[in-house]
């Protein structure tokens, strides 16, 4: 009888708390450009429970019954504490960016505390590194959209815009530029066999599937190597052998997962007097192996006058970290969009999201082809029920509306 009523009451305080529990979900932007912010660190005001935004700046957390506010904190941003809005399903929080510099001051006491770290990420480089694995598999789903830089024409009285300006903001608020998906299927087996498939492909305009394929190109799946491929030009690891050397690293800030491991955040950018082709940006550095959790990185606009900047996230994986999302930002300075007197930059926006990751196929050498990459011969012809199940999100009105009008124009 003891028993049953411990398991009862066991049963019954369970419940209890399940039931305390309210589940929130948002997405976090700038309050500015109203782009998602990444890896912004969000806890509850007592500090009892916290989460990180995903690559898309979306979070869910789990708040006690009658917690109402949230506590955000991100690098170059005003902290922040948000008021849970309970008629919302989806929480809609704007942060405000604050001027911010890398510090100039690169003389510590001793040594830099950010270096033991770094060593630390660098002597488990290849624990780390997937390519490091014996054999891998995944599918990627790749978007790229190419739109105008257009925001401030938005914010401009209707009435107060000329005719060119009036055709460009009509046109912006039904479509973009031109929009490009791919799936892709990955193998992979050590020693550097490597092949990948286009299983589908749709271009905007356009039925060569090889433009499409181009988005998983622009960066790195990994950032674990000695040089870092950014649209087409290698970049020296700020993880490398003696990056010490050529970078100086910060520690910003330091957060805790639901796991309870810390993870550092991490600023580094081309040390001063040094010449070599760096980058500068963000490393998120966990200390469960001292692995790579988030990375954001850009290089210095080249001499084309591209910005590119880059964000990956990883996930704990079978006891192995993985990447399971690349995004790509490109501005293209030299072409731009002229309304008025104002001038307006092409951008584009590419999102990678991997999945269905296995990280020990048996895979033999008979089943890597001559090519490294192939194309499906029915990847254009794909239809919707295909595309279904690799989106992470239906189309938009508006991308529906960029395919249908650039197709009718390529045909």
């Amino acid at each position: 009888m003891l028993r049953i009523n411990l398991f009862l009451f066991t049963l019954l305080f369970v419940v209890a708390t399940q039931a305390q529990v309210v589940v929130v979900k948002g997405i976090v932007k700038d309050k500015r450009s109203k782009e998602p912010l990444a890896f912004v660190n969000i806890t509850t005001v007592d500090g009892d429970r916290g989460v990180t935004t995903d690559i898309d700046g979306k979070f869910t957390i789990g708040l006690k019954e009658g917690s109402c506010c949230l506590k955000l904190t991100y690098v170059g941003y005003e902290p922040l504490e948000y008021t849970i809005r309970p008629s919302k399903k989806l929480q809609e929080i704007l942060m405000k960016e604050k001027p911010y510099q890398l510090s100039e001051v690169e003389i510590f006491p001793g040594e830099n505390p950010a270096h033991r770290i770094i060593n630390n990420v660098i002597k488990n480089r290849d624990l780390n590194n997937p390519e490091k694995l014996e054999s891998f598999t995944y599918t990627s789903y790749d978007k790229m959209i190419v739109t105008i830089d257009a925001d401030s024409l938005f914010l401009k009285d209707t009435s107060l815009l000329d005719s060119s300006e009036r055709k460009l903001k009509q046109f912006m608020e039904k479509q973009d530029v031109f929009i490009m998906e791919t799936v892709t299927e990955r193998k992979y087996r050590s020693p550097g066999l490597n092949q990948e498939t286009v299983l589908a492909t749709r271009v905007s305009g356009l039925k060569n599937p090889v433009i499409a394929f181009m988005i998983s190109q622009l960066q790195s799946t990994s950032f674990y190597d000695e040089l870092i491929s950014i649209a087409g030009k290698n970049y020296i690891n700020p993880i490398s052998k003696g990056s010490i050397k050529k970078y100086f690293f910060l520690i910003e800030d330091t957060t805790y997962t639901p796991e309870n491991d810390t993870v550092f955040i991490i600023s580094f950018r081309p040390g001063r007097n040094t010449k070599f082709d760096g980058m500068k940006g963000f490393l998120y550095i966990n200390t469960n192996r001292w692995a790579i959790q988030n990375v954001k990185a850009e290089p210095p606009q080249d001499s084309m006058g591209i910005v590119v900047k880059i964000q990956q996230a990883y996930e704990f994986i079978h006891d192995h970290w993985f990447p399971v999302q690349l995004n790509t930002d490109v501005i293209f300075t030299p072409m731009q969009a002229k309304a008025g007197n104002t001038t307006y930059n092409l951008v584009g926006k590419g999102r990678s999201y991997i999945r269905d990751i296995d990280l020990c196929p048996a895979l033999k050498k008979r089943e890597f082809g001559y090519h490294e990459v192939e194309i499906e011969p029915d990847a254009t012809k794909k239809k919707g029920e295909f595309w279904d199940q690799y989106r992470v999100d239906n189309l938009t009105a508006r991308e529906l509306e960029t395919y249908r009008v650039i197709d009718s124009i390529g045909k």
